[in-house]
Formats: C-alpha cells, structure tokens, sequence
C-alpha cells in the first residue's frame, strides 16, 4: 500500500506489522537517543517498586513503532499528523503489531486518515492514535 496517485478506500487495511520482542538494549538505546532516562525503562528495582514485574517500554517508543508503520505503509512523506493516546504500559519482551484502517478518504484534497492500533501478543492494546496523510500526485 502506498500514498502515491490515489487515496485509499475507506475500509482499507494495510497488513499488519510486526514489532520485537522488545529487549533491555532497546529499552536502553532509546533511552540514550531519546533523552528518556526515567528509570522505570532502565531499572527493575525501580520498576518493581513502581508495582511492574520488571522494566517497561518507553510510551514514544511505541509512538516510533506507530511512525514507523505508517511510513512502511504509506511513505514517510505522506504522513501530516500523528496522535496518539498511550493505552496500556508495554512490558520487556513484548511483541507488538501495528494495524491501520483508513477511516476517510478525499479525492479532492489528495488527503485520508487512518486509525492506527499497537497490541502486544495477548491483543491488548497499548496505543491507539489517528494519522493524518496525503497522497503525492
């Protein structure tokens, strides 16, 4: 599925993908990319403490799983607008699927949006967001 010479469908639903498992290193390397040094990514004693059984995942980390899906899916210059809403903490070894559904479509503007889910391998939902794109002619 790409945004290029037609808008999607409404209804349309690119294929899943797939994220991880999430790992400590991952958990680490974003935290030093990012800024993020909250210790509840970085320290299972803290995480612990905090009422978690160990570390858990960055919430922009699953905000960058959601970027990258859209723009596996539709090209990163197509993507206008991203928000999201963090749902559920995303524990060490999660296994993540992103899936999208087009909710508009306009021809006339050259523009759609999309619904746009993250779940873990036990289908519970840990970001749920609504994508703004448009179409290159």
């Amino acid at each position: 599925m790409s945004a290029t010479g037609r808008t999607p469908p409404i209804g349309d639903t690119p294929p899943r993908l797939v994220f991880g498992p999430v790992t400590r290193a991952e958990l680490l390397t974003y935290s030093q990319a990012s800024g993020d040094r909250n210790p509840l990514h970085l320290d299972t004693e803290v995480a612990k403490r905090a009422g978690f059984s160990d570390v858990i995942a960055q919430g922009m980390l699953a905000m960058a799983f959601a970027t990258r899906a859209l723009e596996h899916w539709f090209g990163i210059d197509a993507i206008r607008l991203l928000q999201v809403r963090f749902v559920d903490s995303i524990a060490l070894d999660s296994v993540l699927e992103a899936s999208a559904t087009v909710s508009s479509s306009s021809f006339e503007e050259a523009s759609f949006e999309v619904e746009i889910t993250i779940k873990d391998q036990k289908n519970v939902s840990k970001l749920v967001g609504d994508a703004s794109l448009t179409v290159a002619r």
